[in-house]
């Protein structure tokens, strides 16, 4: 959530724009579903409410595709971006047949990265480049 905070904050001041930040929690504390509605625009936003047709979705935890629908709010032609350690010749056995099927029916753009292994390798790299 802090990551998204500064998103907001970071697409507001510097793309001069209007942004919105609106988060809804799971009644647990730690390790609950936490959403991120982020909106930004030209025009300026008179109101609070979830974003229910997303130009862009973005998992951060590969359980959750199992867990949750997340494919259900976005629109046609969005961006679904899946943080997994999976590659692509495994997301055939990984992903649920309803979330397939609404990312074909939806003309999304499928991506998928690997943050832990890119945030290791920048630690990796980071201790061998230092004086």
């Amino acid at each position: 959530m802090g990551a998204n905070k500064n998103a907001i904050t970071t697409i507001g001041l510097t793309a001069n724009k209007y942004a919105q930040a609106y988060f809804s929690y799971d009644s647990m504390k730690s390790g609950g579903l936490t959403q991120s509605h982020l909106r930004f625009g030209d025009d300026p936003i008179r109101s609070t409410y979830l974003v229910s047709m997303a130009d862009f979705v973005a998992v951060h935890a590969p359980t959750y595709v199992n867990k949750y629908d997340t494919t259900e709010d976005l629109k046609d032609g969005g961006i679904y971006l899946l943080n997994c350690p999976w590659s692509a010749e495994e997301l055939e056995d990984r992903l649920p047949a309803k979330m397939k099927r609404d990312l074909h029916h939806k003309h999304a753009r499928f991506y998928i990265i690997d943050a832990a292994k890119i945030a290791g390798e920048m630690i990796s790299y980071r201790r061998h480049s230092l004086p």
